[in-house]
């Protein structure tokens, strides 16, 4: 067994050959993300000491709605105020910004007002959100920061650092808001591209993109082989409509673009060799594998 102070997820799941289409993080569709430049502790919000009053605020409402999730951003340059952001990366994709000038202010944000796109400041360009967590994953230490910096120097008011997002083993990851896109191994040199596909209307490079994290990891593998066949690449535009388990690790899915139906099959198939999912961890993971039936 290696050493896991030596190890490096990454070049496990590089070996293996491990597909990232359907890895990302599944069945999220609300995002809140606090910017705060401490330290990060291994689980962020359970380890950041403010008090009791102000983390179970969040928690209230993170458990309220099951598929939101918590996120710490920071850059490495920080105005006086800080910022706090309510995404939704459901249909229809919004984004709220709200300014505080202390932690306490939390207690009176209207969190809900914020998701529901009533409460806040209107986002209205997609932020970048490169995973930095170097307490919870060596590889998003050694491969996030470099990415982040060559994003920030080309849009500094969109990139983001951020806590855990999962999937350390395909870093550097990234997450894009609202649309709840994520992609993993990026080159330095692609941050930018990815940012110009965006401004576009597009998303990047298929060979990178993991998901839309508001669907399942079937769901997900199914659109990204939906849009290989179809050449569709706009961001957020495909629907799903309806998705179905058919046993035996076959699916069937149905998606909407521009008022067209259009109906996928698949297969999932696992790997002969499994992979750590984290540096520090000896646990194996499956590889999963989706091909079009």
């Amino acid at each position: 067994m290696p050493d896991p102070t030596q190890y490096e997820c990454t070049r496990s799941s590089l070996a293996a050959g491990e597909p990232m289409a359907g890895s990302a993080t599944a069945e999220t569709d609300i995002w809140v993300l606090l910017e705060y430049s401490g330290r990060w502790e291994p689980k962020a919000l359970e380890g950041w000491p403010e008090s009791t009053a102000i983390k179970s605020r969040l928690h209230a409402f993170l458990q309220a709605r099951p598929s939101a999730r918590f996120q710490f951003i920071r850059r490495e340059t920080r105005g006086r105020s800080r910022q706090l952001f309510v995404m939704r990366s459901a249909a229809p994709v919004s984004g709220r910004v709200v300014s505080i000038d202390s932690y306490e202010a939390l207690l009176n944000v209207d969190l809900d007002g914020m998701a529901d796109g009533t409460h806040g400041q209107a986002v209205t360009q997609p932020l970048y959100l490169v995973c930095t967590h170097g307490k919870r994953d060596r590889c998003c230490a050694r491969y996030g920061p470099p990415l982040y910096r060559a994003m920030a120097a080309h849009a500094a008011d969109r990139v983001w650092q951020t806590s855990h997002l999962g999937g350390h083993r395909f870093a550097p990851t990234l997450l894009c808001l609202p649309y709840g896109d994520q992609y993993g191994r990026l080159g330095i040199g692609q941050g930018t591209a990815l940012i110009d596909a965006y401004d576009r209307g597009d998303l990047y490079d298929l060979d990178y993109y993991r998901g839309r994290t508001a669907l399942s990891g079937p769901a997900q593998a199914a659109e990204i082989l939906l849009r290989r066949q179809t050449g569709i690449m706009t961001a957020g535009a495909l629907t799903l409509r309806s998705f179905h388990d058919l046993g035996d690790d076959r699916y069937h899915a149905d998606f909407e673009f521009s008022g067209a139906a259009y109906d996928i099959g698949m297969v999932r198939s696992q790997g002969a060799t499994a992979v750590r999912g984290s540096c520090a961890k000896e646990k194996l993971s499956p590889v999963w594998h989706y091909s079009p039936v």
